[in-house]
């Protein structure tokens, strides 16, 4: 079969399954709602897996996401919570009551997520050595030298973007060094491996390498059967450095010891394979659950929304899109980006102890309620689908990750996305700019 007809067969399998679990509102089961859940979980993997080596379409990590976080680890959330040895995450509205909300919400944003795009591609590009190498020289400068300023607020986008350019400056290299590009794709693994073990952001790095792996492959380079080997030891390791990431994270962030970070990393490691049985624990059990379950934070708003404070009825959503066109040095009363400020205005949590954020859905219902929200979520896969489309036409493939990973995070609330996606289109174009500039000069 050929990659065409594998891409229309998926599309024409969603089209009819996703519309199928909206019978699932008639029967809130979590079972059920469980088993549907996974279904479409593996469609959407088994479409990753199949393409990842032929067409790079980013948004099916993005259906992965939404499909995991908001539906299938809140699934199991609910089915734990009447079991004895389960003391995680208690979820603040009835099963009923949030499928109502993550049902329709799921099959209207992955379904507009899914429509063709042009997602073809073969491995060839501009060779633009150069430019490659300055892409990553300044990347790993300015995140070298960053965590030692004191950036302004409203210049730390402009930071983190510099800083993720040494990954652009990457894959312009493994196309201009072809024969080189599995020693390029190493190299970029281990400076990853390192930002982990100092950030303890292994999700950031996890998914980077795995999308700089897809675009590294030629096509029919690794036979089908890797690559589903692979998907599953992926998914079998990201679960196996969630049973001490956050045991990582207290040594190193509160108990602040000595040793480096590598030997206490690889001290817990050692500790995990010795002991294999402890990763079916129920503690640990319970830990992967809550560290997955992103809707718990959307389950607390729909708590809060509208019994202490009334439906904002799409101001957010009008405030996310001035945020996103004008930066803060022009704006400067503008809303404060970031999870907190949400968490205490739609959950009535003045100070969490943790990271987190409403999330997509959770902006989209406390705008028009569990009625509306699909629609708010139909427009903005719309407009994903609608970025990827003029993405991929008029920027040179490395820029395509730059541009779409941050969407990726379905915890992260609209505005941030938005925000990201226009500030990184004007960074590009000024980089761009300058490049060509510097070019000019030089060859005068």
């Amino acid at each position: 079969m050929s990659n065409t007809g594998i891409q229309d067969w998926n599309i024409s399998a969603r089209v009819w399954i996703y519309p199928g679990a909206l019978f699932l509102l008639l029967f809130p089961n979590p079972a059920l709602i469980l088993g549907f859940g996974l279904l479409l979980f593996t469609l959407e993997l088994w479409c990753f897996v199949q393409h990842a080596d032929r067409s790079i379409d980013l948004r099916v990590l993005l259906r992965m996401s939404a499909l995991l976080f908001m539906w299938i680890a809140p699934t199991v959330s609910y089915l734990f919570a009447g079991a004895d040895w389960y003391t995680g995450y208690q979820m603040a509205v009835p099963s009923g009551v949030y499928f109502a909300l993550i049902i329709p919400c799921t099959v209207a944003f992955n379904l507009v997520l899914s429509i063709p795009v042009g997602v073809e591609r073969v491995f060839s590009g501009p060779k633009d050595t150069l430019f490659g190498w300055i892409l990553l020289i300044t990347g790993l400068m300015v995140g070298a030298i960053s965590p030692y300023l004191d950036i302004p607020s409203w210049l730390r986008h402009l930071v983190f973007l510099t800083n993720q350019l040494w990954l652009v400056g990457l894959l312009f290299l493994q196309q201009a060094y072809p024969n080189r590009r599995w020693m390029i794709l190493g190299g970029g693994i281990l400076y990853l491996t390192s930002i982990a073990l100092q950030s303890t952001l292994f999700g950031y790095s996890i998914v980077w390498s795995v999308i700089l792996l897809c675009y590294t492959l030629k096509p029919e380079e690794i036979p089908l059967r890797f690559r589903l080997i692979s998907a599953l030891f992926l998914a079998f390791l990201i679960l196996f450095l969630l049973s001490f990431k956050y045991e990582y994270r207290q040594q190193i962030w509160h108990e602040k010891r000595l040793e480096p970070k590598w030997q206490i990393f690889l001290e817990l490691t050692v500790q995990r394979l010795l002991h294999p049985a402890d990763l079916f624990k129920p503690e640990i059990i319970q830990h992967y659950t809550d560290r997955l379950n992103q809707g718990y934070h959307t389950a607390m708003t729909m708590a809060y929304i509208p019994a202490q404070a009334p439906f904002e009825h799409g101001a957010t959503l009008l405030e996310d899109v001035r945020s996103a066109l004008l930066p803060r040095l022009l704006a400067p009363d503008k809303h404060k980006a970031g999870g907190a400020e949400n968490i205490r205005r739609f959950s009535g949590i003045e100070k969490q102890r943790w990271s987190s954020n409403i999330g997509h859905y959770g902006e989209a219902y406390v705008n028009f309620g569990v009625y509306g929200a699909w629609m708010v979520m139909l427009v903005y896969g719309l407009l994903i689908s609608a970025a990827v489309f003029c993405i991929r036409r008029y920027l040179p493939m490395p820029w395509w990750p730059f541009v779409l990973v941050p969407l990726l995070n379905v915890e992260e609330d609209i505005g941030m996305g938005l925000n990201h996606l226009s500030k990184s289109v004007l960074f590009i174009l000024l980089v761009v700019v300058v490049a060509r500039i510097m070019t000019r000069f030089v060859a005068k």
